[in-house]
């Protein structure tokens, strides 16, 4: 659904009538149905008065603890929380898992790359350990611009999502008049040739020394947008991203099935709301021997 064409989008008036005829309609009512219904459970698991208190809270209980202080400054609702779950649901899950494919693909293409990020992340964490540890991430320098790097190249999400004109303006000799919707091509900003040198090429050595990050400040690099519509699950994201990846790095070395070498593995982007590979990264893991 996320990925096909739906007439209400670009023509708010007729659209909705169009997606009726094409059937696309009746598809996103009976997906939302679904969705309402899914999380309508995980919320009465959380609201069940004789579920034992667990030992650690998660997002849910997080959120039905709001729900249920009396002294908030606004009172959520049931529909609220669904709604945020709903957001965490599809714009976390596959964005996140989409760069972090991204991201292995490429180090995995680079033996240089990989060398030198499997030597950072076992040097800074030691033999002594089954695993890396969330307070580890901010120590891995060289994994932050490989992260950004991959941003860059293949951001998730190639369109942010629709912002609204609120004054007139010339963007590239046309102008834009209020209430015009817009959108921002984070894909062709992250490639644009007079901003990155050799933007086809994935270098993460380009960030170093340069204060351009992924956080909104500069627009040449805005996966997550920017401002106060800034995605609010950037943290949450990158942080699974990283944390993925250097637990991977970690503990494992890799190899492809039957024998095949990393440098083929074929990278053909296949587009959608979230741009993956055509072909499925399919590895073999073998634990890391310490010596």
């Amino acid at each position: 659904m996320l990925n096909g064409f739906h007439a209400e989008d670009f023509f708010p008036s007729a659209g909705r009538f169009i997606d009726s005829l094409t059937g696309a309609l009746a598809k996103r009512e009976q997906t939302f149905r679904n969705l309402d219904a899914y999380f309508q459970k995980i919320l009465e698991r959380h609201l069940d008065p004789n579920r034992p208190k667990p030992e650690h809270e998660d997002i849910v209980d997080v959120l039905v603890g709001l729900m249920r202080d009396q002294g908030a400054s606004f009172q959520l609702t049931k529909d609220h929380l669904k709604s945020i779950l709903m957001d965490i649901f599809v714009g976390g899950i596959d964005t996140s898992s989409v760069t972090t494919a991204w991201a292995f693909t490429e180090i995995l293409k680079n033996p240089r790359i990989m060398k030198k990020v499997q030597e950072e992340i076992r040097g800074i964490v030691g033999p002594n350990k089954n695993r890396v540890e969330g307070r580890d991430l901010d120590k891995f320098k060289y994994l932050e611009l490989i992260v950004r790097e991959t941003f860059r190249i293949h951001p998730p999400v190639p369109l942010l999502i629709p912002h609204f004109c609120t004054k007139k303006c010339k963007i590239g000799g046309y102008d834009i008049l209020p209430g015009t919707t817009v959108f921002i091509n984070t894909y062709a900003l992250g490639r644009e040739p007079s901003k990155w040198e050799n933007p086809e090429e994935f270098y993460p050595e380009r960030f170093e020394n340069s204060d351009v990050d992924y956080r909104g400040s500069y627009f040449e690099l805005v996966p997550f947008g920017a401002g106060r519509r800034i995605c609010p699950g950037l943290a949450m994201g990158t942080t699974a991203v990283k944390y993925t990846l250097a637990n991977l790095l970690y503990g494992f070395d890799f190899e492809l099935p039957n024998g095949k070498k990393f440098e083929d593995f074929p990278m053909e982007e296949a587009g959608g709301l979230t741009i993956h590979n055509k072909h499925d990264l399919i590895l073999i893991p073998k634990k890391h021997k310490w010596d």
